[in-house]
């Protein structure tokens, strides 16, 4: 079942992140099966959007009636990334083992705009810059690839991980990426000419996710969570690590920053949603929200809602009840 030793922890972990052999536990409405792996939320629509094993996923907002299943040329959805402008959505998938793949739909026609196959491995992770006109997807098989908007076009192979890249950003400026990896390493590229500019190896597991901090004055400030149950924050073109907070009882699967800019939530593989303060490290409220493990986390752009998706379906929390 798996290819080979090297990737074993990669596969086994896929199996873990997709839900793979859990049984999938009644939550509150709405439920979906299999568990929710990717979240995103389309604003000019007031639309929410999840990816699973099966396909996409759309809800009216808010969430209220079972969500509209949409017909997409992908399965085993891992991420989704919208454009800024709302002209499109971006989805990453494929099979562990047999295919990463990136397809790109105009919004809100759903009409397909390109599918391009880009690895023998799945895509566990995409990103956009609208303004450079870039996507960035992370593959299993170690390598960030970065490509053309516009048609889907491969233009730069980053590789260096020795593991699983797990998750990717791009910073402001246009130019550069960081990168997390279960190679328990943050790295931040040039994409240019390809070419490590920075190791962040502080972790102490597999690095899980990594966001951006949202409308960051000065230098451009990161958070990262990985199986080592830390969450650190960075100044990633400085390669210097801020602060950090220890997890007691899980690990995080992914994070994002609130709208404030100053919290991150986390979403943790026992099921509750943290949020930390990012200018002291603290954890400031802790709360159940899934039955399950949290796949994915986002926060809504108005700075109202977390969103958790996992085992279960998806929870929205208003961030007045989370907050301390």
């Amino acid at each position: 079942m798996i290819a080979s030793h090297r990737y074993q922890a990669e596969y086994l972990l896929m199996l873990l992140l997709l839900g793979l052999g859990y049984p999938v536990t009644a939550f509150s409405q709405p439920v979906t099966e299999p568990p929710i792996t990717a979240l995103a939320f389309l604003p000019a629509s007031q639309q929410l959007l999840a990816g699973s094993q099966t396909g996409l996923l759309r809800w009216k907002w808010p969430v209220e009636r079972a969500p509209k299943s949409l017909p997409v040329q992908l399965r085993h959805i891992h991420d989704i990334a919208t454009w800024p402008s709302g002209r499109a959505v971006v989805l990453a998938g494929g099979t562990p083992q047999q295919e990463g793949r990136l397809v790109c739909l105009a919004w809100p026609e759903m009409m397909q705009r390109w599918n391009v196959r880009l690895a023998d491995d799945a895509l566990y992770s995409v990103a956009v810059d609208d303004q450079a006109g870039l996507w960035a997807a992370a593959g299993l098989d170690g390598n960030l690839l970065v490509g053309r908007l516009q048609d889907g076009q491969l233009l730069h192979r980053l590789s260096g991980h020795s593991r699983a890249v797990t998750d990717a950003v791009f910073l402001p400026g246009g130019g550069q990426l960081v990168s997390a990896s279960l190679d328990q390493t943050v790295r931040v590229w040039d994409i240019a000419s390809e070419r490590v500019l920075r190791t962040l190896d502080q972790h102490r597991g597999g690095v899980t996710a990594v966001a951006l901090r949202p409308d960051c004055d000065g230098l451009p400030v990161i958070c990262t969570v990985g199986q080592d149950r830390t969450v650190r924050f960075w100044q990633p073109t400085i390669g210097r690590l801020v602060r950090f907070a220890v997890l007691e009882e899980s690990y995080g699967l992914d994070v994002c920053w609130l709208a404030d800019g100053q919290h991150v939530a986390v979403g943790g593989t026992d099921g509750k949603l943290y949020v930390i303060d990012g200018q002291t490290a603290r954890v400031v409220s802790c709360r159940e929200a899934l039955n399950g493990w949290i796949y994915c986390v986002m926060a809504t752009p108005d700075g109202r809602n977390i969103i958790a998706g996992g085992n279960g379906g998806v929870r929205v929390m208003s961030v007045d009840n989370i907050s301390p």
